[in-house]
């Protein structure tokens, strides 16, 4: 299912035509524990059980994640979420002209690193979490910001995203 007109405007220019409308049943496990984490964990938009959630290392709640992953499947099956592969360089230019990078006078992707830190989390190469594009048209990330710092820092030319396609 792929229609131009579902994704927001803001958006366009950084997925431009490339990119799927699916259900959240159907996305990758990567994609499905991204969207887990944000709308369950981190938003608590999604109920879900999830013990010691804030406690213990990251390796333990995504272990928690995926064991609570069937119910989440179950539940929010039929929510769709637009996905995507960025080219980095078109995700950094949209980086730097946010309202908030121009806010805060930066103006070039080296000052924008030294304000980003990912605190020196490791993500992996692959099988790797989307980060989770803005609802909003002043925003460009709603979530994902220590792994796009990750992946832009050592080089990956693509970031996989996802985002709320209007409905």
């Amino acid at each position: 299912m792929k229609r131009v007109d579902i994704v927001p405007s803001h958006l366009r220019s950084l997925v431009g035509q490339n990119y799927e409308i699916c259900r959240f049943r159907e996305l990758s496990l990567p994609f499905r524990l991204a969207i887990a984490h944000y709308m369950a964990i981190d938003g608590e938009a999604w109920e879900v059980k999830v013990e010691a959630c804030g406690i213990g290392s990251p390796s333990k709640l995504v272990a928690a994640l995926k064991r609570a992953l069937p119910g989440l499947s179950r539940t929010h099956a039929g929510v769709l979420f637009g996905r995507a592969m960025l080219k980095a360089s078109v995700l950094k230019r949209a980086l730097l002209a946010s309202e908030s990078s121009l806010a805060e006078g930066i103006r070039t992707w080296p000052d924008y690193l030294t304000r980003l830190s990912h605190a020196g989390v490791e993500h992996p190469r692959t099988n790797r979490w989307p980060v989770i594009l803005s609802g909003f048209e002043d925003e460009v990330l709603q979530d994902g910001w220590h792994r796009m710092g990750c992946y832009l820092q050592r080089g990956d030319r693509l970031i996989p995203a996802v985002f709320y396609p209007h409905p």
